[in-house]
């Protein structure tokens, strides 16, 4: 317990904090890549000029609708 209050130091923190326990459940019960997955989310993510501006792009990245691209 100590240690999780040493990084979650305020409610904007716990939310962070369970948004990605909850993607990462997500991933495992769809038999995907923690990893790969949030190495792959966040390069796309890094592309776009505007995140919040392309809800159906962060739809089809949440892990049921994920799939990684292949260069």
């Amino acid at each position: 317990r100590r240690q999780r209050q040493m990084c979650i130091r305020d409610s904007q923190g716990a939310k962070r904090s369970v948004l990605f326990y909850s993607l990462a459940c997500s991933c495992k019960l769809n038999n995907i890549n923690t990893f790969e997955y949030f190495k792959d989310i966040l390069d796309r993510l890094a592309k776009l000029p505007d995140p919040g501006m392309h809800p159906e792009i962060l739809r089809e990245l949440l892990p049921d609708k994920w799939f990684k691209k292949e260069l």
